[in-house]
């Protein structure tokens, strides 16, 4: 397929946007986690070293955030290098012309796995893109990060932030939760919450006052 602004044939527009749309999602999950990691008062460093670090060195400032996160932290960690190897992929490939006449992207395996083709097909972006929510979701989510954020943000705003309820049914990830939120009611297994508007609505947010 060809566009008035360049020479060259691409892939299909379906396939780009996909593209475009994992691309963006690494880079906000990325970002988040940078923002995550400074908040950590023993880190020496600023955004600005940080976000112009190769993903994979975030690891270890990553590794001494999540220290103390035992187990969860550990999968934290392995999601966190399932998705930076896969957007290495992405990013060091180069175009292809398959079978079917369709531009795609591609890379090589490594010589030591014999250096086959690897191709970056549209399941492979969809694959990276769950990932990355999945990665985000038990970061931000699974040990109160994202509350922590709003936290800290309504701090920095001269505001405090309550956080009154949480659903999580991991044991190990309840710890952790209720370390960080010692005051917070569990409201375990979401199926079983009562879903009326009242339970809902101090459920679902936190409440902020001057």
């Amino acid at each position: 397929m060809y566009e008035k602004y360049v020479r060259q044939a691409l892939p299909d527009r379906e396939y780009r946007e996909l593209l475009g749309s994992a691309v963006c999602v690494f880079n906000s999950n990325n970002a988040f986690i940078i923002n995550n990691i400074l908040k950590d008062p023993n880190v020496q460093t600023n955004w600005y070293q940080l976000i112009d670090k190769e993903s994979g060195e975030i690891k270890t400032f990553l590794q001494k955030r999540l220290k103390n996160e035992g187990k969860l932290g550990e999968e934290i960690l392995a999601l966190f290098e399932d998705v930076v190897n896969m957007r290495n992929r992405i990013i060091h490939s180069f175009r292809i012309t398959d079978e079917n006449d369709n531009q795609i992207l591609a890379t090589k395996e490594k010589e030591s796995k014999g250096g086959r083709q690897f191709r970056i097909t549209e399941d492979y972006l969809y694959d990276f893109i769950k990932i990355n929510e999945d990665l985000i979701l038990l970061y931000f989510s699974g040990i109160g990060g994202f509350e922590l954020g709003i936290k800290n943000t309504a701090e920095e705003l001269g505001m405090t932030a309550e956080c009154v309820g949480f659903s999580e049914i991991g044991k190990f990830t309840i710890s952790v939760y209720q370390r960080h939120f010692p005051n917070t009611k569990d409201y375990y297994d979401i199926k079983y919450i009562n879903t009326n508007k009242s339970s809902r609505r101090k459920l679902g947010y936190c409440f902020f006052s001057k």
